[in-house]
């Protein structure tokens, strides 16, 4: 069973903002009409059922949210088998119907409108048209029950209750009754016609049952007769395997036979092999002690080799150092001359570099800009005032022919005249010092602009100077690169030059008297050969091909007195 617990309704109809609780027990609506009564049961209504396929007093969905409001909402908490439900409905106007379904303790069951009222109708049991007609009756329908006549009154009921469409259901089932009826007689014809049928299959069923056992009865005559056929197969197989046996021994013997005679020649051809090597053993003894005054020669002349290539290598690292240290004699002269210019530079600039050039020029053309602006702003003015004292001038000689006044149409006195070429004086005076002001302005201007004009020459004149310090600057810090690069001792890039020159020139020191002790090395090797090897590494490799020959001699002699 439903019990409703509240309805919140917003904007609904004549509602703006009303909650109402309904407790357990009967609930009695009172007011005067068009307070909202109905207004509460058509918002409950709708919570349950939605807005579609709904009977309302309003046209359409959009005359239900009050006049004035842009949406409506409507919320009803209910509870069915100790369960607590929320239903929310939402509609803006215009727009579509928003609607939520949720459970205490489950959370969101459903937030689509269709599937919230097909919920709805699931937990409370009742469909739609059975809630609409037994449970929602609306207004004006009680009072028509009360005053229609009988016959009248069973129509009102019957429309309460929904029992027209009940009736017309019936008359709709009426057919498919019938329908079924039909099915039903065919059917049973047709249920005769296969129960004959069954006794026709019955009699064939019989019938093949006795064909079945007679051929049974011959397949087991056929069975016993394969039995004996497989026994005597049996037996041939067995005679069978004992005759491979015997070919197989057979074939054996014939095998180990041939492997013996084999064996036999090799044993021949061993002594032949063997008598060779005695031969060849005796001979071998006699060329060791040909072959030992050479093979004493290798020791000498590995270390000979291994002198002469250190030798190379420290005068190859002799070759480095000079090269390095003559790059340390350019680096210095490239840095006195990268320190020359840069004081040369810094008499003009911050620092020397392209980066203050451009900006110094930049700003030095800026300032050429703006004085060229105020010079022909001057200008301007000036030419203005020159103009206004020939005005001024014009006036003075126009005033001594007139005899009225332009303005006022009274005839002009001496005095008046007078006045008025006084003021016009005055004027004129003011202006001449204004224009002579101006004139001092655009003399001061125009010395600024050449002096502006003239650093931004000299700025000009020293480019290839900066440029040649970012150059330098490259060229230090890529030679001090190498020169770290190849002397880890300096360390980094801002390695003093002197104490570069010092760390190299002990290296030099220390590998020449490297080089003066493997020469002098090499002269006691050349002493205990005899000679001077011409080519070494060559002579060294025949030598030790001779030792190669030398020690399978040696084996050969070695094995002289097993074979003897």
């Amino acid at each position: 069973m439903i019990i409703l617990r509240d309805i919140t309704i917003k904007n609904f109809l004549s509602h703006e903002n009303t909650r109402m609780n309904f407790p357990l027990g009967v609930i009695v609506l009172v007011g005067p009409n068009g307070s909202g009564k109905t207004a509460i049961m058509d918002a409950i209504m709708h919570s349950l059922l939605g807005f579609r396929g709904v009977r309302s007093r309003a046209s359409s969905v959009d005359d239900l949210i009050r006049f004035g409001a842009k949406s409506m909402e409507l919320e009803l908490n209910f509870e069915v088998d100790g369960k607590e439900y929320n239903l929310n409905w939402r509609r803006e106007r215009g727009g579509e119907v928003n609607a939520r379904l949720q459970c205490k303790g489950v959370g969101l069951i459903t937030d689509s409108a269709t599937k919230t009222v097909q919920e709805v109708l699931k937990i409370i049991g009742i469909d739609k048209d059975t809630l609409l007609s037994s449970v929602f009756i609306r207004q004006g329908e009680i009072t028509n029950l009360i005053e229609e006549e009988p016959s009248r009154r069973k129509e009102v009921i019957g429309r309460i209750l929904g029992l027209d469409r009940y009736e017309k259901a019936y008359d709709k089932m009426r057919e498919v009754i019938d329908s079924l009826e039909k099915m039903k007689n065919t059917y049973s014809n047709e249920a005769k016609r296969i129960d004959g049928s069954m006794e026709v299959l019955k009699k064939r069923l019989e019938k093949l049952s006795q064909d079945i056992k007679a051929h049974q009865e011959k397949l087991t005559k056929r069975r016993d007769e394969l039995n004996s056929k497989l026994m005597e197969l049996k037996s041939l197989q067995m005679e069978k395997e004992m005759l491979d046996g015997m070919k197989k021994s057979y074939d054996e013997l014939r095998e180990r036979r041939g492997r013996i005679e084999e064996n036999m020649k090799r044993i021949e051809e061993s002594l032949k092999e063997l008598k060779g090597k005695q031969a060849k053993c005796a001979d071998a003894k006699k060329r060791i002690e040909v072959m030992k005054n050479e093979i004493s020669r290798i020791p000498l002349l590995e270390r000979y080799i291994e002198i002469y290539y250190e030798m190379e290598k420290l005068n190859s690292d002799m070759k480095s150092l000079n090269e390095n240290i003559n790059k340390l004699r350019e680096l210095e002269d490239y840095e006195k001359r990268l320190a020359d210019l840069s004081n040369e530079v810094l008499k003009y600039l911050p620092e020397p570099s392209m980066e203050a050039l451009r900006k110094m020029l930049e700003t030095l053309r800026n300032s050429e800009n703006m004085i060229q602006d105020e010079i022909n702003e001057k200008q301007r003015e000036i030419g203005e005032r020159i103009g206004k004292i020939n005005e001024l001038k014009g006036h003075i000689d126009h005033i001594e022919k007139l005899d009225v006044c332009p303005v006022c149409k009274t005839k002009l006195s001496d005095t008046h005249k007078e006045r008025v070429k006084e003021e016009i004086s005055m004027e004129l005076q003011k202006i001449e010092l204004e224009l002579n002001s101006l004139k001092e302005s655009l003399q001061s201007l125009s010395k600024n602009l050449e002096e502006v004009k003239s650093k931004t020459k000299n700025f000009s004149e020293i480019t290839s100077k900066v440029r040649d310090i970012e150059n330098l600057k490259s060229f230090v810090n890529r030679v001090r690169s190498e020169l770290v690069g190849s002397i880890p001792e300096l360390g980094d890039l801002n390695f003093r030059v002197e104490d570069a020159k010092s760390i190299l020139t002990n290296k030099l020191e220390d590998l020449r008297s490297k080089v003066n002790a493997c020469g002098s090395e090499l002269n006691d090797i050349i002493k205990s050969l005899g000679y001077e090897p011409k080519d070494p590494k060559r002579e060294l490799e025949l030598l030790k091909r001779r030792l190669d020959e030398y020690n399978n001699l040696r084996v050969e002699a070695e094995r002289y007195d097993d074979y003897s």
